[in-house]
């Protein structure tokens, strides 16, 4: 993905930039007119700042992929999360949605490093949303990844469960972000 991001009321930075610091990237598919858009991007934003200040800033990182009808719709949402968006009307927001195949929202899409689909859905079970919580959930990130936390508290069978079937819907096609460029 060749392109800026924005972050509220500050400068633009690279995709890559971004990618290359955190451990994991989530793109949040959402919009204001969505209920469940808002109340998820509420709770996720709880989660959001409480990993971080566990684990670091480099943690997790947000992507809001924006869905809003109007830029001042855009405005109006993205005013209330503390992470970064794709600008509203940008080609990428279209060009994700189709190659993620997103049909509803919200949802959020888990990557890594690289860009490869870590958790193509990591909206509840045992991912985050209401009732979960957010270290647990990062923690079953970190599981599915492959990595591990000095500290980390195992994972229960529930968590199993909906770690292979969850982790494996996106991944096996081998999607990475990286190769959505502009046109």
């Amino acid at each position: 993905l060749q392109t800026h991001l924005v972050r509220f009321e500050r400068n633009s930075v690279p995709v890559a930039e971004v990618m290359a610091k955190s451990s994991f990237t989530c793109l949040l598919f959402g919009a204001s007119w969505c209920a469940p858009s808002r109340q998820f991007a509420a709770i996720m934003s709880e989660s959001y700042r409480h990993i971080r200040s566990e684990y670091g800033r480099e943690a997790i990182e947000v992507i809001y992929v924006p869905r809003d009808k109007t830029m001042e719709d855009w405005k109006d949402f993205f005013n209330q999360m503390p992470w970064l968006s794709l600008p509203w009307g940008s080609e990428h927001v279209y060009n994700l949605k189709a190659h993620f195949k997103i049909g509803r929202i919200p949802r959020l899409i888990v990557l890594d490093k690289a860009g490869s689909v870590v958790v193509s859905d990591a909206r509840g079970g045992a991912g985050f949303g209401f009732g979960c919580d957010a270290l647990r959930a990062y923690r079953w990130l970190m599981k599915c990844a492959g990595a591990s936390l000095p500290d980390a508290e195992p994972v229960t069978e529930e968590g199993d469960a909906l770690d292979n079937t969850m982790s494996s819907e996106g991944s096996d096609s081998g999607d990475r972000v990286g190769e959505i460029e502009a046109n």
